[in-house]
């Protein structure tokens, strides 16, 4: 049982691996923008997790339906934090300066605005017929 749940991870592990070189892959050697190839890595992993979560089921019903839940919900999760990873890794090695002066700007326009913001919702508070 536990050398299933292993290549049940291994499977996402590669997923991930394949996702990750298909972009950068693609970022190097053609012209096409970053929002596609990550709708194509996104679909890769889609796919690959599909295949695992029927191959899953497919071993499990051998077993209990506890065990099949169990591993579709553990695949879910991988897939989601996999997606998360991929996603945030592709952003920060090829728009790291777009997001970072975006982020800088975000914060300039917070410290010089947040005292404004601070002092109107105090303004609607005492206006509010519910407080």
């Amino acid at each position: 049982m536990v050398l299933s749940y292993i290549t049940y991870i291994l499977f996402f592990g590669a997923a991930f691996f394949a996702s990750y070189k298909y972009v950068t892959y693609m970022m190097k050697n053609t012209d096409v923008k970053l929002t596609v190839n990550m709708i194509v890595a996104s679909m890769i992993n889609l796919l690959v997790y599909s295949l695992a979560a029927f191959g899953w089921v497919l071993h499990a019903l051998q077993m209990n339906e506890a065990v099949i839940f169990n591993g579709i919900k553990l695949g879910f999760w991988l897939f989601l934090i996999s997606e998360m990873f991929l996603i945030t890794t592709m952003l920060y090695k090829y728009r790291k300066n777009e997001i970072m002066s975006n982020f800088e700007e975000s914060w300039k326009f917070t410290k010089t605005n947040s005292l404004k913001v601070y002092e109107g919702l105090k303004k609607v508070r005492k206006i509010s017929p519910f407080s």
